[in-house]
């Protein structure tokens, strides 16, 4: 059995006297007397266990070297303040780019743009005039084409087809010119 202070009321300060088995403290207790009167166990209370935790903080508090802390927090509001003026600075140029006429103008001349690109493209589709024509000169080249490869595989085989009426003489006469 042991006896401790506890809090009657917080508001008043008031104490009393608290009486209590308490099975977990460690060894038995020995009797001690004080002015030949016996002394009654006692532990420390809650109050006394809390101030011991503030005293054990407060010294771990202490024991802390903050100097080289508040230095570097001293360079890192350094650093950030010249990242402010920074952010400061492109915020301006920002505006200043913002505001400039020619600024408020490109949205106008992208829609111009992309209307007279709508427009190329629609000239270009299958049923415009210029898609026909392109598709006529295209099928008329092809047939040309068709039409020269007898002539290129006769030249590729005998070039000198070119000059010489028949490719058999012995002697080739070149061929006479043509009168208009």
């Amino acid at each position: 059995m042991r006896a401790s202070l506890k809090s009657g009321n917080l508001l008043t300060g008031a104490l009393f006297v608290d009486v209590n088995f308490q099975r977990d403290l460690a060894g038995e207790y020995a009797s001690e007397t004080f002015a030949e009167r016996q002394v009654f166990p006692t532990t420390t209370g809650g109050f006394a266990r809390i101030e011991a935790q503030v005293t054990t903080l407060l010294d771990k508090l202490n024991a802390l070297e903050i100097e080289p802390l508040i230095a570097g927090l001293d360079r890192t509001l350094a650093a950030s303040e010249s990242t402010l003026d920074e952010v400061r600075e492109v915020s301006r140029s920002l505006q200043a780019l913002l505001d400039d006429p020619q600024t408020r103008n490109v949205a106008g001349n992208l829609n111009a743009t992309l209307e007279t690109l709508d427009d190329t493209l629609q000239g270009l589709s299958p049923d415009s005039v210029a898609y026909r024509e392109l598709t006529a000169t295209l099928t008329r080249i092809e047939r040309l084409m068709r039409d020269l490869q007898p002539v290129a595989r006769t030249l590729n085989e005998n070039p000198r087809a070119l000059l010489f009426d028949s490719l058999e003489v012995d002697d080739p006469m070149p061929r006479a010119p043509r009168q208009p």
